[in-house]
């Protein structure tokens, strides 16, 4: 039987640690880095411990969208690129930045 794991997301030790790497590195742009909808806890609890951040790296389009959706209007990248031509719309639209992994793209 698997053991039962949990984790719990702190928001304000998030926004606390960011503040500490922001005295530490005062003239470093500090980028946060946000997976599998936030490890799994919810990109939405995550962004809101981070809110001070120069911009969010993010590897889905539809997490990026959401990120716009709840207002952040730094920048934002998505570190996997895209996989559909049709995604530039609304990559364009929403003013994303995007890695490049092929040719194709």
């Amino acid at each position: 039987m698997p053991r039962p794991i949990v984790a719990t997301v702190d928001l304000a030790a998030l926004a606390s640690n960011l503040t500490i790497v922001r005295r530490h590195a005062p003239k470093t742009c500090v980028w946060s880095v946000v997976k599998a909808n936030g490890y799994g806890h919810g990109l939405n609890a995550v962004w809101k411990g981070l809110q001070q951040t120069d911009g969010f790296a993010l590897l889905d389009l539809n997490e990026a969208v959401v990120l716009r959706e709840k207002g952040w209007r730094g920048p934002i990248l998505l570190l996997e690129g895209f996989f559909q031509q049709a995604d530039l719309e609304e990559i364009d639209c929403y003013r994303l930045t995007t890695a490049v992994h092929s040719d194709w793209q």
